[in-house]
């Protein structure tokens, strides 16, 4: 009876933990989306919720984490929009098309929350380091984010789907996974970033001005066709 009683209660933890990271995760997105990406702080979220500053600090260790995870985690970030993506697919698509689908979805979630993508990206951030893991160290609710949840995860999964297929490469999952994201992300990137255009290298200004330079969309089609074509088997 004891043991079952501490497991409840362990349970209910875990639960309401949950809830609350996902409360402070919704009271950051409206901030994002009222205020912009700047005015997101510990302090104005506890505002917004009734809760002191310092308490989220028990959810979330830095505000560092609470912006990698704003971004990444659950229904309302990337990894939800990853895994819808998915989920609207016929059954039975061939990973290059599922690879594809989700690089569109990678640089449409990133135009959509350009200021925060910046935030997370744009410079060196301790929830980033190499081994980053969005929950507190040691602390409670370790189990909250399983590995293969969250975005990488989901590309992950249909790279290693796709090579069990026989649909893709036969190299190990992570490397070839990782060079899909490599791939995307540095495009995405330089797009905001206006590398593209008016803020590139002067040829590419040059070629611009010239017209000489397909548009956005057509530009990473081609890139992704170039990047993606050369993990597909033949």
């Amino acid at each position: 009876m004891a043991n079952s009683a501490t497991a409840g209660a362990a349970a209910r933890r875990a639960r309401n933990r949950q809830e609350m990271r996902a409360v402070i995760l919704d009271a950051a997105r409206s901030i994002v989306a009222e205020r912009g990406a700047e005015a997101l702080t510990m302090r104005a979220i506890g505002q917004t919720i009734g809760y002191s500053a310092a308490a989220l600090y028990e959810y979330f260790p830095a505000k560092e984490d609470l912006f990698g995870c704003l971004y990444f985690e659950g229904s309302g970030g990337l990894s939800g929009r990853m895994r819808k993506t998915l989920e609207g697919m016929p059954a039975g698509v061939s990973a290059g098309d599922r690879l594809f689908a989700l690089g569109h979805a990678y640089r449409g979630f990133a135009h959509e929350q350009p200021d925060l993508f910046r935030m997370v990206f744009d410079r060196p951030a301790p929830a980033f380091t190499p081994g980053f893991d969005p929950r507190p160290t040691g602390g409670p609710g370790k189990e909250e984010i399983e590995p293969g949840d969250d975005a990488f995860g989901l590309l992950i999964e249909v790279v290693r789907d796709g090579i069990v297929r026989g649909e893709l490469e036969a190299v190990p999952p992570l490397p070839l996974a990782l060079a899909a994201w490599a791939a995307v992300h540095g495009f995405v990137m330089l797009e905001l970033n206006g590398h593209l255009t008016h803020d590139g290298p002067p040829s590419m200004r040059a070629a611009a001005a010239a017209g000489d330079v397909p548009t956005p969309d057509d530009l990473f089609a081609t890139t992704l066709r170039l990047c993606f074509g050369g993990v597909l088997r033949r």
